[in-house]
C-alpha cells in the first residue's frame, strides 16, 4: 500500500508508522490511515488540489489494496488444509 502511495505521490516519501489512533483501533474490519501531503507545502497542495493528482492518488491507494488482498489470498489458500 505504501509503496503504491508514495511512487504517485511528489511529495517526500515518510515511511509506514503504526500508532494506536481511535479510527484504526475501533474499526471491526481491516483499517489503514493514508498521510497524502500537506496542504501547507506548495508543491503537496498543488497537487491534491488537481484533479490529475486525486486520481493519480486514488489509483495508487486502489492498486496497493488490490495487490494486498491478492497476497492475502495466496497466504490464506496456502495455510488451508485440503
Amino acid at each position: 500500500m505504501q509503496q503504491s502511495a508514495a511512487a504517485a505521490s511528489p511529495g517526500d516519501d515518510h515511511g509506514v508508522s503504526q500508532a494506536a489512533f481511535v479510527v484504526l483501533t475501533t474499526a471491526h474490519r481491516p483499517a489503514i490511515l493514508v498521510e497524502t501531503g500537506y496542504s501547507t507545502n506548495p508543491t503537496d497542495a498543488d497537487f491534491l488540489v488537481s484533479r490529475a493528482g486525486q486520481r493519480r492518488l486514488a489509483s495508487a491507494i486502489a492498486d496497493g489494496i488490490v495487490k494486498y488482498l491478492v497476497q492475502y489470498e495466496r497466504k490464506t489458500a496456502a495455510s488451508t488444509p485440503q
